[in-house]
């Protein structure tokens, strides 16, 4: 895939049979970041209806005890 020159540490790579996955370009240091992206934070009123989709595969529970779905390499 091309190199993105904004995200410097990792990349999109295929890994054959296995398919995309996210690769290191070089060492990370622990506690370093690596990425920030926007997030859709879930109104608790649809989450029900969202659990019953394949979208619910790509919500995180963020710490302040909401859903999101996040935009970027993590989604």
């Amino acid at each position: 895939m091309n190199e993105d020159s904004r995200r410097p540490l990792i990349d999109i790579h295929l890994f054959g049979e296995k398919g995309r996955g996210v690769r290191a370009r070089q060492h990370i240091k622990q506690g370093q970041i690596i990425e920030t992206c926007p997030v859709l934070i879930i109104n608790p009123n649809d989450l029900e209806h969202i659990k019953q989709t394949n979208i619910y595969n790509y919500t995180f529970y963020w710490p302040d005890g909401r859903d999101v779905i996040p935009y970027g390499y993590i989604s």
